[in-house]
């Protein structure tokens, strides 16, 4: 939270969380993995982010960084990621 910037700092925060969920739902469901915000670190943009994995957590291997998409849509933050 504290490299986000200060100026609408909760809406980083929702996107962050959102690129991280987005992370954990795209996992293959036998194989899935609960993991924490420590697990990756999210680079963000208005409409993507990049989430390098810090550690090896299920499928994901440290160093495997995953490129997703965000929107934001009548209000909601909406993220996606294709493996």
């Amino acid at each position: 939270v504290a490299n986000l910037p200060e100026v609408e700092r909760g809406r980083w925060v929702r996107r962050v969380f959102a690129a991280k969920e987005a992370l954990f739902k795209a996992q293959d469901p036998a194989r899935r993995v609960m993991f924490g915000f420590d697990a990756v670190k999210v680079r963000l943009t208005d409409s993507e982010f990049a989430a390098c994995f810090r550690f090896d957590v299920g499928a994901f291997t440290k160093g495997q960084v995953i490129q997703g998409r965000l929107a934001l849509v009548d209000g909601m933050v909406l993220a996606g990621v294709a493996l």
